[in-house]
């Protein structure tokens, strides 16, 4: 490639790509899917899918989400800056590819044009991501420094654009409450693992994260006690629906997180946490992929 570009246009590739890696664009996608396969799937049973599709509110309102949560991405990663410094130096972005300036004004303009979107859309959406917005950035600028609120607002916010989409809907069942909670469940677990992967960076500048208040080991019986609490919504959803599809995925994902309990027990370093964060990943990729069984 670098025989067909000059200087200045190779130099406008990396920054074009180190941003998308800066709002996360994998995440973006996933979260797209998820809204997708909600609104087709659980929220408009009595509508055909070209009727779903046809419909441009989801569309604008699958971009807006995307738009919001970027610029979560943005506030987050200028607010961790020096934290990721001492965590992971090699894969810093900003203020050493993407500029802070640059990153600051993008996160303004993607929140201006979310919001507006969300205003044609409704009151409802533009109440929903008035109040999503600015605990994005209230999290990142203060909570995520908390022990216990700092992971349980990020898992909170996580779940937010799949919320927007029953907002926007409204509509909403006792199933797809219980299958929310048990990937909360996961997404809660994968924070704190993710507090133990960044235990250094977070003593070093002052976060005051569940392992660093709580310790490694301490931190892990929290972990195991949270594992065996997502027993109840697979069960509660067993006596809604029985042996259906979703009841297989639950097991499924059930019986990886016993994987990742064990993964976990024997972990030390960063590199072993980093390894259980990637299975408690996967264990919500499949979860949003399997929203179509519900």
């Amino acid at each position: 490639m670098s025989e067909y570009l000059n200087k200045k246009q190779r130099t406008i590739l990396v920054k074009f790509l180190a941003y998308l890696g800066l709002v996360r664009w994998h995440n973006l996608g996933l979260v797209a899917l998820a809204q997708y396969l909600a609104a087709i799937f659980l929220l408009n049973p009595s509508k055909s899918f070209l009727q779903i599709i046809a419909n441009p509110g989801l569309h604008f309102l699958v971009f807006s989400s995307g738009l919001i949560i970027a610029g979560g991405y943005l506030i987050n990663a200028f607010y961790d800056m020096e934290k990721d410094l001492a965590n992971r130096p090699k894969k810093l972005i900003m203020g050493r590819i993407i500029s802070k300036s640059f990153a600051l004004n993008t996160y303004l303009l993607f929140n201006f044009t979310g919001l507006l979107i969300g205003f044609v859309l409704g009151w409802r959406v533009f109440l929903f991501y008035g109040v999503f917005s600015f605990l994005l950035w209230f999290y990142s600028h203060k909570l995520k420094k908390m022990p216990f609120i700092g992971n349980l607002t990020a898992t909170f916010l996580s779940v937010c654009s799949f919320f927007v989409v029953c907002v926007y809907f409204w509509q909403l069942s006792w199933t797809i409450v219980l299958y929310v909670v048990f990937l909360i469940l996961a997404e809660l677990i994968r924070e704190i693992v993710k507090d133990m992967e960044a235990i250094k960076g977070d003593i070093v500048f002052g976060y005051k994260t569940v392992s660093v208040v709580l310790g490694i080991e301490k931190t892990k019986s929290l972990i195991y006690g949270l594992m065996l609490l997502g027993v109840l919504p697979i069960f509660l959803v067993y006596k809604l629906q029985g042996w259906g599809p979703v009841m297989f995925f639950l097991l499924f994902a059930f019986f990886l997180w016993m994987i990742a309990a064990l993964m976990l027990t024997y972990s030390k370093e960063r590199k072993d946490f980093a390894a259980v964060n990637t299975l408690l990943k996967v264990i919500i990729v499949l979860g949003v992929l399997s929203i179509g069984l519900i």
